[in-house]
Protein backbone atom coordinates (compact mmCIF):
# COMPACT_ATOMS: atom_id res chain seq x y z
CA UNK A 1 0.00 0.00 0.00
CA UNK A 2 1.22 3.53 -0.85
CA UNK A 3 -0.59 5.85 1.89
CA UNK A 4 0.57 5.79 5.80
CA UNK A 5 -2.37 4.24 6.90
CA UNK A 6 -1.94 1.37 4.49
CA UNK A 7 1.11 0.79 5.79
CA UNK A 8 0.76 1.27 9.23
CA UNK A 9 -2.41 -2.09 8.66
CA UNK A 10 0.44 -4.11 7.08
CA UNK A 11 2.67 -3.42 10.16
CA UNK A 12 -0.55 -3.79 12.52
CA UNK A 13 -1.35 -7.29 10.86
CA UNK A 14 2.40 -8.51 11.00
CA UNK A 15 3.30 -7.83 14.61
CA UNK A 16 -0.49 -9.28 16.31
CA UNK A 17 0.27 -12.22 13.69
CA UNK A 18 3.73 -12.53 15.18
CA UNK A 19 2.89 -11.81 18.59
CA UNK A 20 -0.13 -14.71 18.59
CA UNK A 21 2.15 -17.14 17.24
CA UNK A 22 4.50 -16.22 20.31
CA UNK A 23 1.82 -16.20 22.86
CA UNK A 24 0.93 -19.68 21.33
CA UNK A 25 4.46 -21.55 21.38
CA UNK A 26 5.92 -19.95 24.56
CA UNK A 27 4.90 -21.75 27.46
CA UNK A 28 7.07 -19.37 29.44
CA UNK A 29 4.94 -16.66 29.80
CA UNK A 30 2.34 -16.78 32.54
CA UNK A 31 -0.46 -14.88 30.61
CA UNK A 32 -1.78 -15.73 27.00
CA UNK A 33 -3.25 -13.04 25.08
CA UNK A 34 -3.03 -15.73 21.63
CA UNK A 35 -6.65 -15.24 21.43
CA UNK A 36 -7.26 -11.80 22.06
CA UNK A 37 -4.09 -11.08 19.32
CA UNK A 38 -5.71 -13.33 16.77
CA UNK A 39 -8.71 -11.25 16.80
CA UNK A 40 -6.81 -8.24 16.67
CA UNK A 41 -4.74 -9.58 13.61
CA UNK A 42 -8.20 -10.86 11.77
CA UNK A 43 -9.67 -7.16 12.31
CA UNK A 44 -7.14 -5.70 10.88
CA UNK A 45 -6.83 -8.19 8.13
CA UNK A 46 -10.39 -7.15 7.19
CA UNK A 47 -9.27 -3.25 7.36
CA UNK A 48 -6.58 -4.31 4.73
CA UNK A 49 -9.21 -6.03 2.61
CA UNK A 50 -11.41 -3.02 2.82
CA UNK A 51 -8.59 -0.36 1.73
CA UNK A 52 -7.50 -2.66 -1.13
CA UNK A 53 -10.78 -3.44 -2.29
CA UNK A 54 -9.99 -1.22 -5.74
CA UNK A 55 -7.01 -3.41 -6.48
CA UNK A 56 -8.37 -6.57 -5.55
CA UNK A 57 -11.58 -5.94 -7.94
CA UNK A 58 -9.13 -4.93 -10.88
CA UNK A 59 -7.04 -7.59 -10.54
CA UNK A 60 -10.18 -9.56 -10.53
CA UNK A 61 -11.19 -8.10 -13.57
CA UNK A 62 -7.72 -8.48 -15.50
CA UNK A 63 -7.35 -11.76 -14.22
CA UNK A 64 -10.27 -13.22 -15.86
CA UNK A 65 -9.45 -10.97 -19.14
CA UNK A 66 -6.36 -13.18 -19.14
CA UNK A 67 -4.81 -9.78 -18.89
CA UNK A 68 -2.34 -9.99 -15.93
CA UNK A 69 1.86 -11.60 -16.59
CA UNK A 70 2.58 -14.87 -14.24
CA UNK A 71 3.35 -12.78 -11.48
CA UNK A 72 0.02 -11.02 -10.99
CA UNK A 73 -2.06 -14.51 -11.59
CA UNK A 74 0.22 -15.96 -8.82
CA UNK A 75 0.17 -12.37 -6.83
CA UNK A 76 -4.04 -12.70 -6.95
CA UNK A 77 -4.13 -16.46 -6.74
CA UNK A 78 -2.37 -15.91 -3.80
CA UNK A 79 -4.09 -13.27 -2.16
CA UNK A 80 -7.26 -15.22 -2.53
CA UNK A 81 -6.25 -18.00 -0.86
CA UNK A 82 -4.33 -15.97 1.90
CA UNK A 83 -7.96 -14.40 2.55
CA UNK A 84 -9.36 -17.78 2.87
CA UNK A 85 -7.06 -19.38 5.09
CA UNK A 86 -6.93 -16.45 7.16
CA UNK A 87 -10.69 -16.07 7.32
CA UNK A 88 -11.16 -19.61 8.33
CA UNK A 89 -7.79 -19.72 10.91
CA UNK A 90 -9.44 -17.05 12.14
CA UNK A 91 -13.01 -17.77 12.69
CA UNK A 92 -12.37 -21.48 13.63
CA UNK A 93 -9.95 -19.93 16.30
CA UNK A 94 -12.75 -17.47 17.52
CA UNK A 95 -15.28 -20.73 17.61
CA UNK A 96 -12.97 -21.91 19.70
CA UNK A 97 -12.46 -19.22 22.35
CA UNK A 98 -15.50 -18.76 22.41
CA UNK A 99 -15.82 -22.68 23.29
CA UNK A 100 -13.25 -22.63 26.29
CA UNK A 101 -14.83 -19.09 27.35
CA UNK A 102 -18.59 -19.99 27.45
CA UNK A 103 -19.77 -23.59 26.50
CA UNK A 104 -18.48 -25.54 29.49
CA UNK A 105 -20.93 -23.31 31.60
CA UNK A 106 -23.87 -23.61 29.30
CA UNK A 107 -23.15 -26.89 28.27
CA UNK A 108 -21.30 -29.66 30.58
CA UNK A 109 -19.82 -31.85 28.13
CA UNK A 110 -17.74 -29.82 26.09
CA UNK A 111 -17.34 -28.92 22.65
CA UNK A 112 -15.82 -32.67 22.04
CA UNK A 113 -19.75 -33.66 21.75
CA UNK A 114 -20.99 -31.30 19.83
CA UNK A 115 -19.32 -32.65 16.22
CA UNK A 116 -20.05 -29.67 14.12
CA UNK A 117 -18.27 -27.55 16.84
CA UNK A 118 -15.27 -29.57 16.70
CA UNK A 119 -15.06 -29.92 13.24
CA UNK A 120 -14.64 -26.29 12.89
CA UNK A 121 -12.26 -26.00 16.10
CA UNK A 122 -10.09 -28.73 14.17
CA UNK A 123 -9.73 -26.62 11.00
CA UNK A 124 -8.10 -23.95 12.94
CA UNK A 125 -4.66 -25.62 12.95
CA UNK A 126 -4.27 -26.68 9.23
CA UNK A 127 -5.91 -23.23 8.40
CA UNK A 128 -3.08 -21.22 10.11
CA UNK A 129 -0.52 -23.52 8.77
CA UNK A 130 -1.78 -22.79 5.37
CA UNK A 131 -1.82 -19.12 6.32
CA UNK A 132 1.96 -18.83 7.33
CA UNK A 133 3.18 -20.46 3.85
CA UNK A 134 0.88 -18.15 2.27
CA UNK A 135 2.17 -15.32 3.87
CA UNK A 136 5.69 -16.27 3.35
CA UNK A 137 5.03 -17.25 -0.78
CA UNK A 138 2.84 -13.66 -0.68
CA UNK A 139 6.34 -11.94 0.83
CA UNK A 140 8.19 -13.56 -1.42
CA UNK A 141 6.22 -12.32 -4.35
CA UNK A 142 6.13 -8.50 -3.30
CA UNK A 143 9.95 -8.44 -2.67
CA UNK A 144 10.18 -6.10 -5.81
CA UNK A 145 7.72 -3.76 -4.01
CA UNK A 146 9.17 -4.02 -1.09
CA UNK A 147 12.66 -3.01 -2.31
CA UNK A 148 11.10 -0.41 -4.19
CA UNK A 149 9.29 1.42 -1.30
CA UNK A 150 12.61 1.79 0.50
CA UNK A 151 14.87 2.81 -2.04
CA UNK A 152 16.41 6.40 -1.66
CA UNK A 153 14.37 8.62 -3.12
CA UNK A 154 16.48 10.91 -5.62
CA UNK A 155 15.55 14.82 -5.27
CA UNK A 156 13.98 16.19 -8.07
CA UNK A 157 16.43 18.65 -10.58
CA UNK A 158 15.55 22.12 -11.04
CA UNK A 159 14.25 23.10 -14.38
CA UNK A 160 16.52 26.41 -15.27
Amino acid sequence: MRTVEGRLVSIFIIVFFTASGIFFWSSVLPWNFHGHLGIAAFLFSILHVVMNRKMLSGMAKAFKAGKLPLRGKLMFISTILLIIAWWTASISGIMRLLALLFLNQVYPYGYDEIYWLGAIIFLHGPAIFATILLIIFHLCLHIPHIKNAFKKKTPLKEVK
